[in-house]
C-alpha cells in the first residue's frame, strides 16, 4: 500500500537549504509526495526570504502567526514549533504519513520501508535517558490515521523522574499511555567522526574535506542532516560556507547519480 508522504519543514533562518531539499525530495520520494515548509523566520526579511524561496518552487508554506514566545533554548524553541504544527496542521492529515524534518536534513537514498508504513503507528529514531524512552522528533514519521489519542502528543522537553530529556521527550508518556502502540525503529544513525572509525560512510570526494566539527548524520543511507543549521552552536560564518559546500556536493552527487552510497 502506497501512502503519500507527507514531509513538513522547519524553517528557522536556512532559506537556502529549501532548493537543495526540495530537489532531493523529488529525486528520492517522487510524486507521490508533498513538501511544507513552516516558516518560523525571526524577522520579517528572514520570514520573506523563506516565502520567496517556496514561491519560486511552488511549494506551500504556514507561516506560524501569531509568533511563537521567545525562548533562549533552541530545545524549547523547537519543541513549540513541532507542537504548534501538529497541534494546527499535521493532526488533521488523512490518508498519508507525515514527517516531521529538519530544515537541515536531505534525501539521498529511497526511503524504501515507506511502503510499509501502513503497518505501523509510528517511525523514528529511538532515544533516552535511563529507562525514559521516546522519538527524536527531528526525522519522525506519523501515520496519523493510525495514532492513538493524538491529542496527547506533546514534543517538549523537560525534565520525568529528575531526568532531562531533549525535544520530543515528553512524548514518553503517549507512548508508555499506549503501550500497543506498533512503533518501526529507524536505528541505523552514524555519527561522522574520525574517532568513530566511520569515514568510510563518505564517499572519497566529501571525504578528503570533510572536518570532524562538522557533525555530518547519515540516517539509514536515506537521509544526510547537515547538524545545527539553525547555527545554534554558534559557529563562524566560514564554518558555515565551508561546510555548506560540502553538504550541496554531497547531495547534488546523489541526486544526479554520481555519488552511490553502499551499506557497509
Amino acid at each position: 500500500m502506497d501512502l503519500k508522504l507527507k514531509i513538513y519543514s522547519f524553517q528557522f533562518n536556512r532559506p537556502d537549504f529549501i532548493p537543495l531539499q526540495y530537489k532531493s525530495i523529488k529525486r528520492f520520494v517522487g510524486d507521490n509526495s508533498e513538501f511544507i515548509v513552516i516558516n518560523n523566520g525571526q524577522t520579517p526579511t528572514m520570514k520573506a526570504q523563506i516565502e520567496a524561496q517556496c514561491n519560486i518552487l511552488g511549494v506551500k508554506y504556514y507561516n506560524v502567526e501569531p509568533q511563537l514566545p521567545y525562548s533562549s533554548s533552541p530545545s524549547v524553541s523547537h519543541g513549540m514549533l513541532l507542537q504548534w504544527t501538529f497541534d494546527h496542521i499535521a493532526i488533521h492529515d488523512k490518508n498519508c504519513i507525515s514527517c516531521f524534518m529538519d530544515a537541515d536534513m536531505f534525501f539521498i537514498n529511497k526511503p524504501n520501508f515507506i511502503k510499509d508504513m501502513y503497518k505501523y503507528d509510528v517511525a523514528g529514531v529511538p532515544f533516552s535517558n535511563q529507562h525514559i524512552n521516546y522519538l527524536w522528533p527531528n526525522l519522525l514519521f506519523m501515520n496519523i490515521d493510525r495514532l492513538p489519542n493524538k491529542s496527547d502528543m506533546n514534543f517538549m522537553c523537560g525534565y520525568i523522574d529528575g531526568l532531562y530529556v531533549d525535544t520530543g521527550g515528553f512524548l514518553y508518556y503517549w507512548m508508555k499511555n499506549n503501550n500497543n502502540l506498533k512503533v518501526k525503529d529507524i536505528s541505523n544513525f552514524h555519527v561522522i567522526e574520525s574517532t568513530r572509525n566511520n569515514l568510510h560512510r563518505l564517499p572519497a570526494d566529501i571525504r578528503k574535506n570533510y572536518l570532524d566539527e562538522f557533525e555530518f548524520h547519515i540516517i539509514e543511507n536515506m537521509i544526510l542532516h547537515y547538524s545545527h543549521g539553525s547555527n545554534w552552536n554558534n559557529m563562524d560564518d566560514g564554518y558555515h560556507v565551508r561546510k555548506t559546500e560540502l553538504i550541496i556536493l554531497f547531495v547534488e552527487g546523489c541526486i544526479n547519480g554520481n555519488i552511490m552510497l553502499t551499506d557497509d
